[in-house]
């Protein structure tokens, strides 16, 4: 039996183990050796023989079973207890072979250690020695050797197996790498004619590889390329580099898929377009790392004003990413595979999109699906021919949807061959190419309707008759048609009709339009086709309209030379345009828009209402003149005359307020364009004379019908527009939206209420004390006007006062409120403080009001026998800056009759220290935003000091607003400030409740 100090030998390769281990031993008292291996604890043991052995198995050098066997042999160490503590996770055949060859226990390392340690000491107090299962040594070699021998065969097979497995995994790998690089060559194939180049950006680390193609795109030597976004970047034109981006930023976040267009600066200093896709590749946690695409040269598309987008593919360098590049391709252009018989057998999403077919519609199917008739059979053999014989074949091809629309592709149809060189299958890669199909058409039809308007204006200036001008306008119709060889025309003016010579009675199908002067129908213009033909709607008839309004303007010019006098001319001139700048005056205004509604009802095309006047042309006449501003209004009208189109409306409506309609609206973006045009002329400085004069505009836009389907309504919402220009700043437009007609019509309800809130008196003066600091008496108070509505309760001053000053009627209030302060005054004067003082604010608008007559209240103060100094009026740093000889002349009025005067808000506004002292100013307030964070020192507390010793330098009082605290009262006393306002000292009261407050003579200490 040993005792608690009993000496254990811990054999375990593993640190974190063996200190596991020992550490467990120490605290239950035995001593610890240990070794790393079994050959170490061998040599330890015989030279120092421990009382006991714990031992892993799987060791480098000696394994666990080697070390028992060996143990075992030992005639010194046999005896000695051998516990073997293994994590393996054996047969139970291995862990018998440990305790065959000696081992006293086998313990597992996921038992508890309470296991480990019982058993230790159960071994430790046990008397009996350990002995060999088999004493024969020869036999318990034998044993090991057969064991070792079996678990050998069973790893040999293992090895066999997995060999077997890894042969079998190259070949299949091999072969793998053969497909894909097969698939990477026809790939490469297909995307050398499309001129397409691919990028990947590894976001983490910045670097950019670009293949051969995205180096020719760029015209960039590959080598002299820093492979960064950077570099990317500084090719492209500076005006595309904020959208790009942008496009960029919104990818990586998930916002949106890379696709855009820019231009870029190639080094021979051309300018090409570039269409661009791509694909972000993100990791685990969805975090972006790395972007695949693809650029396309798309200069010849824009050069030509045509939208062409392309999807040829170049890629030469296709491994693990190919998958993606396809991706990136998709995005851009219809990719579909067909075997050798020219069945289909695969597309991808962008095809079934623009063919309208889902894909089991078209897997197994020939492309003839899609044959639209357009193209002869010739056309398809050569197509055939060439593909089949192993070339590349492109053209441009036009098909029919599902839907049985016909849409054109830019086709490139590459065959992909085996090993043998026989074709198995063709690629076809389509870039949709139908809106630049088109635009052409379009434009060629444009081209022709230009010219045909162009020649009809200039006979317009020629002295033609009417048969004539028909005529000429006969000639130039039939050529503008989209079938001109089909065209016929016919003219009806009055009881007279002129055709063209292919005419003939009973042809149904026509376009027409209304032949108007004066605002009366006296003809019509009819265009007919000779066969079955469609018309194309809306540009055709557009321009049969078109005609049509000049052949009006024509036959109105005609009838006016011809049937008026000139005396009526110039009266007809002066009835409908403005003198002073030649424009259309109000009368030819709604003429003319009631034409537009017509119009806009015939053809179909909106139009815009666009109402401004120029910002700040009151002080240029002020300032300069009438006459000045006069020549301003002039030079405006020609500068807007050059914002329009010729087919488009402009009046001056009166004063500095114009008018613009823009007609046939085909292009909302027009709108804008002529919105930024105006704004920007009428910006410019005005040369008149020496003078320079600066104004702007502000803009009011209501859209036909969308914003009102009559005149009025329309005026009304473009007005409203033009009022949310100057609310925003002015100098910008705004567009008419429904929030602005509730907005105006909360207005127009607050004004009517405003109106009858005096008569109805919902009107009631408060009053604020103004406290005395060195004494805490009340020596004054702040009259304070609420209005308390009947339905919506008390309304803010500062909602209803802008309003008031806006409509006059602030100068109805202030004498209202006048007359009730002045009563308060009377009756407090004479029950409390015979010296008590009420401030009243005053609205700069009553001081430019030339109706105002400060006389009326001079004599009310006479008749209530009442002092000026009853009184005090306060006022705006701003308005001692107006040089306005009215409000000059009214302040000095204010002094001689003895009403003192206070400036509200002081230091937050402009100020000049001559104008205090020039008109005998007697208190400055200041503006609570300095009391806010009064403290001992604060930058506020510098700033309130230095303006109560001005103040007193000056020999003015000083009033502090917003005291809140003790702290702020107690420092503005410290600084000498005179009196204090705030809800430290009160709220602002009823009159009854100001009534108690001096009754008592209350004190603020």
């Amino acid at each position: 039996m040993k005792s608690a100090t009993a000496y254990i030998l811990i054999v375990d390769d593993e640190e974190s183990q063996r200190h596991k281990l020992r550490k467990l031993l120490l605290e239950n008292g035995y001593q610890v050796t240990e070794a790393i291996n079994g050959k170490e604890a061998l040599e330890k043991a015989r030279l120092t023989p421990p009382d006991l052995v714990i031992s892993d198995l799987l060791m480098p050098v000696m394994d666990g079973y080697t070390l028992l066997w060996y143990w075992k042999k030992d005639e010194k160490l046999r005896s000695i207890r051998f516990i073997v503590y293994s994590a393996t996770y054996l047969q139970k055949k291995d862990q018998q072979l440990a305790l065959d060859i000696g081992a006293d226990v086998f313990i597992s390392k996921s038992e508890k250690s309470e296991l480990l340690i019982s058993q230790i000491k159960k071994l430790l107090t046990s008397n009996s020695r350990s002995e060999l299962t088999h004493n024969n040594n020869k036999m318990l070699f034998l044993t090991y050797h057969e064991v070792l021998v079996k678990k050998l065969e069973d790893k040999m097979m293992q090895l066999r197996q997995i060999n077997h497995q890894l042969e079998k995994d190259i070949t299949m790998r091999k072969q793998a790498e053969e497909r894909y690089q097969q698939l990477a060559e026809r790939l490469a194939l297909a995307t050398s004619n499309a001129g397409i180049g691919i990028w990947e950006w590894d976001v983490t680390s910045n670097s950019l590889f670009w293949d051969d193609q995205m180096c020719y795109l760029y015209g960039i030597n590959k080598e002299n390329f820093d492979n960064t976004y950077d570099a990317w970047e500084k090719c492209i034109v500076p005006e595309d580099i904020e959208q790009n981006s942008a496009m960029i930023k919104a990818a990586l976040k998930g916002e949106q898929e890379y696709e855009t267009e820019f231009r870029i600066h190639r080094p021979d200093n051309s300018v090409h377009f570039i269409a661009a896709a791509a694909r972000t590749i993100r990791d685990a946690g969805g975090h972006p790392v790395r972007m695949v695409g693809i650029n396309y040269d798309i200069t010849k598309r824009h050069d030509t004003e045509l939208a062409l987008l392309s999807a040829k593919e170049n890629a030469e360098k296709i491994s693990t990413e190919l998958y993606t590049y396809l991706l990136a391709i998709g995005q851009l252009a219809l990719v579909s595979v067909s075997d050798h018989a020219g069945c289909i057998i695969q597309v991808n999403d962008k095809f079934c999109e623009i063919t309208g077919y889902r894909k089991n519609e078209l897997l197994g199917k020939n492309y003839r699906i899609l044959n639209s008739g357009t193209h002869p059979d010739s056309f398809f053999t050569e197509m055939w021919t060439a593909i089949t014989h192993g070339s590349t074949w492109q053209q441009e091809v036009c098909n029919r949807n599902k839907r049985g629309r016909l849409y054109w592709v830019n086709s490139t149809i590459v065959p992909l061959k085996d090993r043998t060189g026989k074709i198995t299958r063709f690629i076809s890669v389509n870039v949709d190419i139908t809106a630049q199909k088109q635009k052409e058409v379009a434009l060629k039809e444009r081209l022709k309707e230009t010219h045909c308007l162009y020649a009809i204006r200039h006979d317009m200036l020629k002295q033609l008759s009417t048969k004539e001008f028909c005529q000429k306008i006969i000639g130039h119709i039939i050529p503008a048609m989209q079938f001109p060889e089909l065209t016929a025309v016919a003219i009806q003016l009055a009881d007279k009709k002129l055709t063209s010579e292919n005419y003939r009675e009973g042809l149904s199908h026509r376009l027409h339009a209304e032949i108007m002067t004066n605002n009366e129908i006296c003809g019509e213009l009819q265009v007919f086709y000779t066969e079955n033909k469609p018309f194309q709607i809306p540009d055709e008839q557009n321009l049969i309209n078109a005609i049509a309004n000049d052949l009006q303007v024509w036959l109105e010019r005609k009838q006016i030379d011809e049937a008026k006098e000139k005396s009526e001319a110039l009266i007809w001139q002066q009835a409908n345009f403005d003198a002073l700048t030649g424009l259309p005056n109000r009368r030819m205004f709604q003429n003319r828009l009631e034409q537009g509604i017509k119009k806009t009802k015939r053809s179909g095309l909106p139009f815009a209402l666009m109402i401004f006047d120029l910002d700040h042309f009151k002080q240029v006449n002020d300032t300069y003149g009438h006459g000045t501003g006069d020549i301003l209004l002039q030079d405006a009208a020609k500068r807007l005359n050059s914002c329009v189109r010729e087919t488009d409306f402009i009046a001056r409506l009166g004063g500095d307020e114009f008018i613009v309609i823009l007609y046939e609206l085909e292009n909302p973006k027009i709108v804008e364009r002529v919105a930024h045009k105006i704004l920007a002329k009428l910006a410019e400085p005005f040369q008149i004379n020496n003078e320079v004069a600066y104004v702007s505009s502000s803009i009011g836009i209501a859209l036909y019908p969308e914003n009102g389907n009559d005149m009025d309504t329309l005026l009304r919402n473009a007005d409203q527009a033009m009022y949310a220009s100057k609310k925003r700043g002015r100098n910008c437009f705004s567009y008419f939206t429904p929030s602005m007609q509730k907005s105006a019509q909360a207005r127009w309800r607050l004004i009517d209420d405003l109106h009858n809130a005096l008569s109805n008196n919902q009107f009631q003066v408060y009053y604020q004390p103004i406290v005395e600091l060195s004494t805490g008496t009340i020596r004054k108070a702040e009259a304070l006007i609420r209005w308390h509505h009947p339905t919506h309760g008390v309304i803010s001053p500062a909602e209803f006062i802008p309003v008031a000053e806006e409509t006059g009627m602030i100068i109805s209030i202030g004498d209202w409120i006048f007359r009730q302060v002045t009563d308060h005054a009377k009756k407090w004067r004479s029950t409390s403080q015979t010296s008590f003082q009420i401030s009243i604010n005053v609205s700069p608008i009553q001081f430019h009001n030339q109706n105002c007559d400060l006389n009326t209240w001079f004599n009310h103060l006479h008749q209530l026998g009442l002092p000026g100094q009853s009184i005090e009026l306060e006022i705006t740093e701003g308005l001692l800056l107006d040089t306005n000889t009215n409000v000059t002349h009214q302040l000095l009025l204010l002094r001689d009759a003895g009403i003192q005067v206070s400036i509200d808000d002081f230091g937050t506004g402009y100020s000049s220290l001559s104008y205090l002292k020039k008109f005998d100013i007697d208190y400055l307030k200041i503006d609570q935003s300095f009391i806010r964070n009064l403290t001992d020192e604060s930058d506020d507390m510098i700033l309130s000091e230095a303006i109560i010793v001005m103040a007193h330098k000056l020999g003015l009082k000083v009033i502090a607003e917003g005291i809140e605290t003790m702290q702020q009262r107690d420092l503005l006393l410290a600084a000498g400030c005179d009196y204090g306002q705030g809800y430290f000292f009160s709220k602002p009261l009823p009159p009854k409740e100001l009534e108690k407050l001096l009754a008592i003579q209350q004190r603020f200490v």
